[in-house]
């Protein structure tokens, strides 16, 4: 017996290094700190494994802890064995029996230890797994109720949209159908002082009073259709007119215009006659209106000339030939005026304030006042102002675009 006990001692530590290494694969010493999730049961079971009762001195429980005595004995394992390695290598195995008997006791505490580590470990993953599924499906179910109160919601602003709308079209309905008789009887008044005027100009040509009938013409007749469809289009609201009583009103006027014109020329035999006459007339009042205008932006000019102000500060209203050009400066926010008027190429004004007004600069000798001209060149878009002072010419240039 006592020649085999070497043997068996060196046995028995082979065997506890290859269940080291057996436990130190299966398991890690991370997996230590799942202990921390044990129940008192369980951590109760655990520490009577590790200390049993009645064998020797055991730690209180209060400052025990399961995951730093798995990670102590963890570490330690190697160490442990190291030293059992190096007394087989110096001494006789006898020798090394009691540090056997210790890594063999510490390797199964490992062992068991990790295994239970092991299964907190997967109970807490399992747990993890759980709570991200439950999360993810909080997450999608909040998602879902998102996006059905937003389709609600657009389904609310929609349908309120439709009742706005069709309160909006019912409320212009009442409104049209409100204003459809004024209409009425508003374009028939038209109708009936058209059909009077028309006899006074019928009458009017028969007896050859070409003047009075283009007068009338001019004045009441032309352009009285364009006026009864204004009113229409003007005083009432568009959408009106997708209703039938406005749709009849409309069709009624347009076939009385349609009559009423008919035999307005038809009664008429000197109608072309008429017309030439009117045609020279307008040709005259466009020919003064154009003359006007062009008095109107030279008058600007001369005074922008003048003042040294710019024509953009200008503002002219006529009375007859007079025009009068005031501007406001900008350095005292005063008023400033003059009136004008053009005598030939030649521009004769004076100061026309609100608050004082001067004599027309036509003392050329006796007050020394400079003779003012105008030019306009060949394209008619540049006007040329000149003020003569007997002894200089001062020329500014214009583009009659920008008057």
């Amino acid at each position: 017996m006592q020649r085999l006990t070497p043997l068996i001692t060196t046995a028995l530590i082979l065997s506890m290094s290859q269940n080291l290494s057996h436990a130190n694969e299966i398991h890690e010493i991370n997996d230590c700190s799942y202990l921390k999730n044990a129940n008192s049961e369980s951590e109760k079971e655990i520490f009577n494994f590790l200390y049993p009762p009645g064998k020797g001195i055991r730690p209180s429980t209060h400052t025990f802890s399961l995951a730093q005595a798995c990670t102590s004995r963890t570490k330690n394992l190697d160490t442990l064995k190291k030293e059992v390695e190096l007394c087989l290598k110096n001494f006789p195995p006898v020798a090394c029996e009691f540090k056997a008997a210790l890594l063999k006791r510490q390797t199964l505490e490992v062992d068991y230890l990790l295994k239970e580590a092991s299964t907190f470990k997967k109970i807490a993953l399992e747990q993890a797994q759980q709570q991200k599924m439950e999360r993810e499906r909080a997450q999608q179910e909040a998602s879902l109720k998102e996006r059905m109160a937003d389709i609600e919601a657009k389904k609310a602003a929609q349908t309120a949209l439709v009742n706005h709308q069709e309160k909006m079209q019912e409320a212009l309905k009442e409104q049209c159908v409100n204003e459809a008789p004024i209409l009425r009887e508003h374009d028939q008044n038209i109708m009936t002082q058209w059909k009077a005027d028309l006899d006074d100009f019928k009458q009017a040509v028969s007896s050859g009073k070409n003047r009075y009938a283009a007068h009338l013409y001019q004045s009441k007749l032309k352009g009285v259709p364009d006026k009864s469809k204004l009113m229409i289009a003007s005083d009432s609201n568009d959408a009106c007119f997708q209703f039938d009583e406005y749709n009849k009103l409309e069709d009624m006027i347009l076939a009385q215009l349609k009559n009423t014109q008919s035999s307005f020329e038809t009664a008429m035999p000197d109608f072309i006659k008429i017309k030439n006459y009117i045609s020279e007339k307008e040709q005259d009042e466009l020919q003064e209106k154009k003359l006007t205008l062009t008095d109107t932006k030279v008058c600007k000019a001369a005074t922008a000339a003048m003042f040294g102000r710019s024509p953009s500060i200008m503002n002219v209203t006529s009375r007859g030939k007079i025009h009068f050009v005031s501007y406001i400066r900008p350095s005292d926010n005063t008023k400033w005026q003059i009136k004008c008027y053009l005598d030939k190429n030649k521009i004769i004004w004076a100061s026309a304030n609100p608050d004082s007004s001067g004599r027309w600069r036509t003392q050329h000798v006796e007050y020394g006042d400079p003779v003012i001209t105008y030019s306009i060149d060949n394209s008619g878009t540049t006007v040329t102002i000149n003020e003569d002072f007997s002894d200089s010419v001062v020329t500014h240039s214009y583009s009659i675009a920008e008057l």
